[in-house]
């Protein structure tokens, strides 16, 4: 080392590269800012998510019982297998020639409140979801 070096040491510190302690606190207190306010927002989406896959499954089944009840030989309620493969336990029941009750359960169990009130068809206390074809 150089005597010069030595000497500007000595008499304090000089500012080099690099962040103040303010500085970083300020950036970490911006982003837990913004963590608070997305993170509640991202976990309801994607608990809507949870009430999107189990109407598309009730969705699937009911296309399924078309295309089944378009062959004329098919008068009977079919087994769930028979017409669609989907996520969630369905039921299907009701008279074929009048109205059919296709039930599903969502087995995640996060479906919001706040959601299956505002949507027709949801049983908050079953947690279920009901479709009617005619």
């Amino acid at each position: 080392m150089s005597t010069k070096n030595l000497v500007s040491r000595a008499k304090g510190f000089t500012r080099t590269k690099g962040f103040t302690l303010i500085e970083v606190l300020i950036v970490v207190s911006i982003i837990g800012l913004l963590a608070a306010i997305a993170i509640p927002n991202y976990i309801h989406t994607r608990n809507k998510g949870y009430c999107s896959l189990v109407e598309r499954d009730a969705d699937a089944v009911a296309k399924g019982l078309a295309g089944y009840f378009g062959n004329p030989y098919h008068v009977a309620l079919p087994d769930v297998k028979d017409v669609a493969a989907v996520a969630n336990p369905v039921v299907i029941s009701g008279d074929p020639n009048e109205i059919i009750y296709i039930v599903v359960k969502d087995k995640s169990n996060r479906c919001p409140d706040d959601y299956q009130r505002s949507m027709d068809g949801w049983d908050m206390t079953a947690n279920t979801y009901t479709k009617e074809m005619e």
